[in-house]
């Protein structure tokens, strides 16, 4: 109770409704038996007594009344407030593995290009000019790895 501010409006709210649904149960019956019974008790403070004993009867029945309100509406906050934390925690975790599909997409990718580029074939061709027999032309292919890394995040600047 210590981290509830003592002024607030939904326990005031609460406390209104409540004791409203008490005033609400025990005017009436109250007022009746004042009006039709009062002639039969020969002493005022007996027909106080009897006013007080059942207004403390309909108090402990309108509070009955409200507590059993109130808790089926904290039940029913408290089952929106799983589904929604239950929603939360199932989007989380759908946004985690889109993520993760989209990682293992562009790792994929990045390695598939990085093999390509580690690969360049060039052509050696030497031109002898006095000869015409092709072999003395000789046309080999060297396959020359890079490992010339660039930055990919440099927004155009050098």
């Amino acid at each position: 109770m210590m981290d509830r501010y003592i002024f607030d409006k939904r326990d005031w709210k609460r406390r209104f409704i409540k004791y409203g649904i008490i005033f609400g149960i025990s005017f009436l019956p109250i007022v009746l038996f004042n009006i039709y019974c009062s002639k039969y008790f020969e002493k005022r403070w007996l027909l106080i007594f009897v006013d007080s004993v059942m207004l403390l009867v309909f108090v402990m029945i309108g509070g009955a009344i409200a507590n059993k309100i109130f808790e089926k509406k904290d039940r029913a906050l408290e089952k929106k407030q799983k589904e929604r934390e239950a929603l939360k925690l199932q989007k989380r975790k759908i946004m985690e593995d889109s993520y993760k599909k989209i990682r293992a997409e562009k790792t994929t990718k990045k390695a598939s290009q990085q093999k390509t580029k580690d690969e360049i074939v060039i052509e050696v061709v030497e031109d002898n000019k006095g000869s015409n027999t092709p072999e003395d032309k000789p046309t080999t292919k060297q396959v020359k790895p890079t490992n010339t890394k660039t930055n990919k995040n440099t927004k155009g600047r050098k």
